[in-house]
């Protein structure tokens, strides 16, 4: 067995557990609402709390895989999503909730970006992509997965409270895990002779990251593509399955596992696209304007049957994963030296976006119903919004230039000769 499957499954199982956190509320979310007395913004406000931890993550956990590698710090950074969770089990104050969900945010913010970072080493840039939407796909599907009908079950059988206690147990084996199974790079790489950079210089690179030409459009396009998924299978598609269409919670968890089945084939789909179509500029551009027609739809369709309301969040799902692509553009715009705070920069802008939409969804929501279930006009609203800012974000990225795959392979091979 070549060394780099065991390194990825491990790496894989972390970012899986940091998908199921990220949906874990959708399912259980009016059953949370009313349990505890949150309004739609206070529900936003406490879901956004994760968010927020993975994005004042980012930076510092990009100059630390940097420094120190993935195998060090993901380990140490779990350990504080384990204590974060079963605060969360235990609390009962909106603050005690909200801080509980940014610890565990913090926890699993390298969780992604290690993952990454570790591929960027051990595969060749042009495969970046293919590699990264198979860890995407995996994680995403079991981790999207596990946050809808099995988290609803859990809820009902052992109540939400120690079924978050059991995820932290899982978290730590994820921890042990990774601390003895993977190696940051293969033996000759320069990540084992580099020198180790002072705090002063490590700043540094992150502002000479943020500088590169280009890489403010696609941190703008970060904070749209997977932050309007989340939106939706992360937060607000349980209740609205709940409100608009009455399902149950075992019922609104079937349906968000099949948007995270439509997730996982997106990504089947968009991972080896760039290279296929020998465009990454195209394949991102392609993804928002399908999802801006999807999210468009269903703003615009008065109470579509369930079945059609399904397909299209499932649509919805899949479209989203050109994500995978945007961060391709990114990785590509990035020297060796600086491929920690690269990545991490390109994910700190998706949740940041992730952290904003929460947020303006609740209140967004909010604007219909202050407590209680809310009339299909509100998710409505939200749907168009969402559309309307995939249009803006397209307007945006469009000026970008192409980073081509084949334009990869050629300066590899001149390097070579």
């Amino acid at each position: 067995m070549p060394i780099t499957v065991p390194i990825l499954a491990v790496l894989t199982f972390g970012f899986t557990l940091s998908h199921f956190q990220r949906t874990s509320l959708s399912a259980i979310a009016p059953d949370l609402m009313i349990q505890l007395g949150l309004s739609p913004d206070t529900f936003g406000f406490v879901a956004s709390g994760i968010f927020v931890g993975v994005a004042v993550g980012q930076i510092p956990i990009g100059i630390l895989l940097d420094r120190f590698g993935a195998r060090r710090i993901l380990p140490i950074m779990l350990t504080f999503a384990v204590v974060g969770t079963l605060w969360f089990a235990a609390s009962t104050a909106v603050w005690q909730l909200f801080t509980s969900r940014l610890i565990v945010g913090i926890g699993i913010a390298s969780t992604l970006m290690g993952a990454l970072v570790v591929a960027a080493r051990w595969f060749p840039p042009d495969r970046f992509s293919m590699v990264s939407s198979v860890v995407f796909a995996v994680a995403g599907g079991l981790g999207n997965g596990l946050g809808a009908t099995p988290m609803a079950a859990a809820a009902e059988w052992v109540g939400w409270r120690w079924a978050f206690v059991g995820v932290a147990g899982v978290t730590a084996l994820s921890a042990a895990l990774i601390a003895v199974i993977v190696r940051d790079a293969p033996p000759g790489h320069s990540f084992w002779t580099r020198q180790p950079e002072s705090t002063r210089a490590s700043l540094a690179g992150v502002l000479s990251v943020a500088r590169l030409p280009g890489m403010w459009r696609i941190l703008i396009m970060a904070m749209v593509g997977y932050p309007t998924l989340i939106t939706v299978l992360g937060a607000w598609g349980g209740p609205y399955l709940a409100d608009v269409y009455g399902l149950d919670a075992i019922a609104r968890g079937n349906m968000l596992a099949l948007v995270a089945g439509g997730n996982v084939i997106g990504f089947a789909i968009f991972g080896p696209l760039d290279r296929l179509l020998d465009t990454r500029k195209g394949v991102v551009i392609g993804g928002t304007c399908i999802g801006m027609l999807t999210a468009g739809t269903l703003a615009l369709w008065p109470h579509p049957p369930l079945w059609a309301a399904v397909a299209l969040l499932v649509l919805f799902g899949a479209t989203a994963a050109f994500s995978v692509t945007n961060i391709a553009m990114g990785r590509s715009l990035v020297p060796e030296r600086l491929m920690g705070r690269g990545v991490t920069m390109v994910n700190f802008a998706t949740f940041v976006g992730n952290a904003l939409l929460q947020i303006l969804a609740g209140h967004l929501i909010g604007l219909f119903v202050a407590s209680g279930p809310a009339p299909e006009s509100a998710y409505r609203f939200l749907f168009a919004v969402l559309a309307a800012i995939y249009v803006a974000a397209t307007l945006v990225y469009l000026p970008l230039s192409d980073r081509k795959p084949s334009a990869d392979r050629t300066r590899i091979a001149t390097a070579a000769r």
